[in-house]
C-alpha cells in the first residue's frame, strides 16, 4: 500500500500538469493511435482513471451521457469540480490508488487512463483490472496507456527511464486475459527522449468474442502472417468454426491428423522441427488469438517455446 501511496503524493500540485495542457495532440490528433483506439470505445458511460487537472475532458464531453473523474489525490478531484462545475453529467471519485469503489456493478461502458497508469504497481494494475471487469457491462472496453518497461524490477518507478514501473505489454496481456478481458488491440512505443519502446496502449474488451466473419475480417488487417500455435482438439474445432461461416477451407490429412492447407486464403505449414505434430499446429494465419484460445490446450513440453502476447507464437 505504501508504494501506491507514494506514488499518488508525487503527483499532488505537480506542475507537470500545466505543461501537459500543451501537448493534448500527442493523444488527440487524429494520426495517432489513442485518437484511433479511443475512438472504438462507446463512451455513454465513462471513467477516466487518474484524471488528473482533466485535461482530456473536454475532448470526450460532448459523447459521453455520464462521466465519473477518478483520482487518488483529492487535490485533482477539487481541482476537477471547479474546472468542471458547470457540467452536471459529470461525478468525481477520490479513491484508494487500486479501486473503483462507489461505482456500481455492470454500469459502465469504457474506462480509460492515459499518462499515468505507466507509474502504477503492477499489483496495483491487477485490482484495476478486477474492478474494471466488475464496474464494466459486458462487451465494455478498457482502454489503458501502461509501461513496457519489464526490467529492473526491483527499482521504483521513479528510478527507471520516464518513469515507467515495472509491467510489460505480454504480463499485461496474461493479468487482462484471467479477468474475463479479450486483448483487441496493442501497440508499444517509445516515449519522450527514450529510443526503447518502454510504452504500450491495451485496448481490451470484457467477455470473450464469438467469431464472427466480421471479426476475422476486422483481425485480418491487423495482423499479417504471424505464426501461431494451436492445440491439435483446439485447431480441429477452429477450422470448423471457420467453414461454418463461409471461409473456403480444403482439408488434408497429414499423420493421420486434420490440417487446413489454407485459412483465409493463407497457407498452413507443418510444424517446424522439433515440435510434435500429434499435438500442435503451427499456421501462418493473419489471425490474433486470445490466451486462453491458445495456452490452455498445450501440453508443457510446449508451452516454453512459445511467446505469448501481441503475437501468440513465434518459431524458426
Amino acid at each position: 500500500m505504501t508504494y501506491r501511496l507514494d506514488i499518488g503524493n508525487d503527483w499532488i500540485s505537480n506542475p507537470y500538469y500545466d505543461e501537459a495542457e500543451k501537448y493534448l495532440n500527442l493523444f488527440w490528433d487524429e494520426k495517432t493511435i489513442f485518437h484511433k483506439y479511443f475512438s472504438e470505445l462507446d463512451c455513454t458511460n465513462i471513467v477516466e482513471l487518474a484524471v488528473g487537472h482533466g485535461r482530456h475532458v473536454q475532448k470526450y464531453l460532448e459523447k459521453a451521457k455520464t462521466i465519473t473523474l477518478v483520482d487518488i489525490n483529492r487535490e485533482n478531484i477539487d481541482f476537477c469540480q471547479k474546472r468542471y462545475s458547470r457540467e452536471n453529467k459529470i461525478k468525481y471519485l477520490v479513491n484508494s490508488g487500486n479501486d473503483f469503489n462507489g461505482i456500481d456493478s455492470n454500469s459502465q461502458t469504457a474506462i480509460f487512463c492515459y499518462d499515468a497508469m505507466v507509474h502504477f504497481e503492477l499489483v496495483d494494475i491487477l485490482e484495476y483490472l478486477k474492478e474494471s471487469n466488475r464496474i464494466l457491462v459486458n462487451g465494455g472496453k478498457i482502454l489503458f496507456h501502461h509501461s513496457n518497461a519489464a526490467f529492473s524490477p526491483e527499482l521504483l518507478y521513479n528510478q527507471k527511464p520516464g518513469g515507467r514501473n515495472f509491467l510489460s505489454a505480454d504480463i499485461f496481456t496474461y493479468l487482462a486475459t484471467r479477468n474475463d478481458f479479450e486483448v483487441l488491440r496493442q501497440d508499444i512505443f517509445p516515449w519522450g527522449n527514450s529510443e526503447t519502446q518502454i510504452d504500450c496502449l491495451s485496448l481490451c474488451q470484457k467477455g470473450r468474442r464469438e467469431i464472427t466473419e466480421n471479426l476475422l475480417q476486422n483481425i485480418l488487417q491487423q495482423y499479417d502472417g504471424k505464426y501461431i500455435l494451436f492445440g491439435q482438439q483446439n485447431a480441429e474445432n477452429y477450422i470448423k468454426k471457420i467453414k461454418s461461416i463461409g471461409f473456403d477451407l480444403p482439408l488434408e490429412i497429414w499423420d493421420n491428423k486434420v490440417y487446413g492447407s489454407k485459412i483465409c486464403g493463407v497457407p498452413i505449414v507443418k510444424p517446424s522441427k522439433g515440435l510434435d505434430d500429434k499435438t500442435a499446429i503451427i499456421c501462418t494465419v493473419k489471425m490474433k488469438v486470445t490466451y486462453d484460445h491458445i495456452v490452455e490446450q498445450l501440453p508443457d513440453s510446449l508451452k516454453s517455446q512459445t511467446y505469448f502476447g501481441l503475437f501468440p507464437g513465434r518459431f524458426g
